[in-house]
């Protein structure tokens, strides 16, 4: 496990070394009369669906506390930032954790970035539970040929995953497809990479030998947002990290990406987020 250290707050990435050749690792957990925090905060890229039998937990996830039963799985999307924390007077829990790596979705689905799973239903819980339990035994078999099993059976798994349970993600915005998405795909990607300056639209339309005009409407039509909107919104994903993994103030978080003041920056975090920076800090570490 990898330790991420900025400032005094920490958040561990768990590195997850899969098993084998397989895009996945399985975990199997058996605790008996523990109180208090069993796992503590990391985050990892790839996704992660708790499978409990036996009793209950509490998960902490992304400032959130969800209680997690027996019978009903829940899935941890990528990058999500969770804790798993006893229940004081539960004796025993019993359970596993399935990994599935992040590449291995990509390959499976190239647009896995624009998307996220929700959690299941009861139908699909139950679809689910039964495939994961036919992996899980696969696990433990000595059948040599278990590998092609599981491989099958998580490919099976991540089609169902994909058909019931993805969700496009708020606030992506996905280039349309159109003889100018060469141009606008560079443009983005000297956005991301020059975020942090004191951009304006004529600036950047310099950068590229277009009048500002042509720019905002290339941008209108295949974005669906204006040069500005897009810029904010990328600052903003970059600020809601360094929110989170770091104690930075607010006003060196929002000056050092490009926001030219903490009255902007707030501004701009509240009509996306809804709460203040500091809100968001907050609930982000409970």
């Amino acid at each position: 496990m990898v330790i991420l250290e900025e400032g005094t707050n920490m958040y561990k990435y768990e590195k997850v070394e899969h098993d084998n050749e397989l895009p996945t690792k399985l975990h199997d957990f058996y605790i008996e009369d523990n109180i208090g925090e069993l796992i503590e905060k990391h985050w990892h890229r790839s996704i992660e669906i708790l499978i409990p039998l036996y009793g209950s937990f509490i998960l902490w996830i992304n400032g959130n506390k969800v209680k997690i039963t027996a019978g009903n799985i829940y899935i941890i999307n990528s990058q999500d930032i969770h804790a798993i924390q006893a229940i004081e007077g539960e004796r025993i829990y019993k359970g596993y954790a399935l990994q599935i790596k992040y590449d291995y979705l990509r390959e499976s689905y190239h647009d896995i970035d624009k998307i996220y799973f929700q959690q299941p239903n009861q139908q699909i819980n139950k679809l689910l539970m039964a495939k994961i339990i036919d992996i899980i035994n696969f696990y433990e078999s000595d059948d040599p040929y278990n590998n092609i099993r599981v491989k099958s059976h998580i490919q099976m798994l991540v089609f169902l995953l994909l058909d019931n349970l993805s969700k496009k993600r708020i606030g992506y915005l996905e280039v349309k497809d159109s003889k100018y998405k060469d141009r606008i795909t560079k443009i983005i990607k000297y956005l991301e990479n020059n975020y942090q300056e004191d951009l304006s639209v004529k600036m950047i339309a310099d950068e590229f030998g277009l009048s500002e005009g042509y720019l905002s409407k290339l941008f209108k039509e295949s974005l669906g947002a204006t040069v500005k909107e897009y810029l904010s919104r990328v600052r903003l994903w970059h600020a809601e990290e360094q929110l989170v993994e770091t104690d930075y103030p607010v006003i060196d978080i929002a000056i050092g990406n490009g926001f030219p003041n903490v009255k902007s920056f707030n501004q701009a975090f509240k009509r996306k987020n809804v709460i203040t920076p500091a809100k968001y800090r907050e609930k982000m570490r409970k």
